[in-house]
């Protein structure tokens, strides 16, 4: 009976060390996350026949990896989305998403992309499209911006053209935010 006692114990012991192990750690999509906060209205719809390359500088405060790239914008196309190194501006991810529905957010796989700790990204789109967001109250937004495990530390654009190459996006701005691009972050 004491031998039984001992085997249930120690696979009661075994059992939950795996569950803790099993434990999964939740996905961020942060850029959703403030889009969808109290303190973001949605403005207007553009179309314009000028392309801009625009996005978030951002950090992640933990260590982790990107796993989706994704946009949503007010007219169906495809979109090419880039992560950008700040220090270097390089390309150093990057996927092509069709939107087959407007407003609707779609994703895309990738690699998973591994990010430092407190080190400077960018995440940019290509479009002509884009739907604008403000503050509900006062006339900027207040960076730095904490959604989880990452900071968004501003907006910023360039204009381009349709099919160029990506370029950095280099024009800040705190009055607005244009488009609506993100990725998924996992971290360790």
């Amino acid at each position: 009976m004491k031998n039984l006692s001992i085997f249930f114990f120690a696979l009661i012991l075994l059992a939950s060390a795996c569950k803790k192990e099993d434990a999964v750690t939740p996905a961020e999509t942060p850029l959703a996350s403030f889009f969808a906060d109290s303190t973001v209205k949605t403005g207007t719809k553009f179309t314009n026949s000028t392309f801009y390359e625009f996005g978030q500088r951002f950090q992640v405060s933990k260590a982790g990896k990107i796993t989706k790239l994704g946009v949503r914008t007010p007219t169906p196309g495809t979109y090419r989305v880039v992560i950008w190194d700040v220090d270097t501006k390089t390309v150093i991810g990057q996927k092509t998403v069709e939107q087959t529905t407007s407003n609707i957010q779609v994703w895309g796989d990738i690699t998973p992309l591994a990010l430092v700790a407190n080190k400077q990204y960018f995440i940019s789109y290509l479009s002509n499209n884009w739907n604008t967001f403000n503050p509900k109250t006062g006339a900027t937004f207040s960076y730095p911006i904490v959604k989880g495990n990452v900071v968004l530390l501003s907006y910023a654009y360039s204009s381009s053209t349709s099919g160029a190459l990506p370029k950095y996006p280099a024009t800040e701005d705190k009055t607005y935010i244009a488009g609506f691009v993100d990725f998924t972050f996992l971290p360790d």
